[in-house]
């Protein structure tokens, strides 16, 4: 279990006490569906489909659940909205390989961070989530992100995240969610928005790589710099 403990200012702990709150109170169960944030339809003579059967979720609980449900709706928002600036999925992503989520081969899914996830707990996860596949070649590159679609806009950064991990610069480990994709071929030059033509860069090496104009060579595997004051290779 992790723990989390925030200081806020009176004004935005309302806000979050009224957010959760909001989604907090019992729900009868329902022969419709197990989830309490569904809202139930009647059946077609409109008779209510509650059982009649009490929620057996405790206040914490429907607290703890109502908060996950803000985070959820706000993720969604996030990830749907083109208006809004962000860096990476607001959602949680996890990579796992097909015979682990199978139970044929022993093994963990990874996040983004890189937090070991059983396969019990993704295929729970995978019940209710929207499901985002990579296909992969031989030597782990991403060869096509989602059902039948280009490798365009957050497709295409999730296979760059894929394949770098972290931030390119050598040394730095800063996360994607601290990360930005950058053109090594300039757009404006005539450079692809591509998988070979993108870097994960966090904002301090972004600027530098600008600043320094660092040349990069991308594969679907692996981004190599090339520092222009060493004359030096990094991958």
């Amino acid at each position: 279990m992790v723990r989390f403990t925030a200081d806020l200012s009176p004004d935005h702990a309302e806000a979050l006490i009224h957010g959760v709150q909001s989604l907090a109170a019992p729900s009868p169960k329902s022969a419709c569906c197990a989830d309490p944030h569904h809202r139930h339809t009647p059946d077609q003579d409109g008779n209510s489909q509650k059982t009649g059967e009490p929620d057996p979720r405790t206040p914490g609980k429907r607290r703890a659940d109502a908060f996950l449900l803000l985070l959820g709706l706000g993720a969604a928002a996030v990830n749907n909205d083109p208006e809004i600036t962000h860096r990476g999925s607001a959602t949680l992503v996890v990579t796992i390989d097909f015979l682990v989520l199978a139970g044929l081969l022993a093994g963990l899914g990874t996040t983004d961070t890189g937090t070991g996830v059983t396969p019990d707990t993704v295929r729970q996860l995978a019940c209710d989530a929207d499901i985002l596949p990579i296909v992969l070649g031989s030597k782990n590159q991403p060869l096509n992100v989602g059902r039948k679609r280009r490798l365009v806009d957050n497709e295409l950064r999730r296979a760059v995240i894929h394949r770098d991990k972290h931030c390119t610069y050598a040394g730095c480990d800063r996360p994607p969610v601290m990360c930005e994709v950058h053109h090594l071929i300039p757009w404006y030059l005539g450079g692809e928005t591509s998988l070979t033509n993108s870097a994960l860069l966090c904002d301090t090496h972004h600027r530098i790589a600008h600043r320094d104009h660092l040349a990069g060579t991308a594969t679907v595997t692996s981004v190599t710099w090339h520092y222009q004051a060493t004359g030096t290779h990094a991958a």
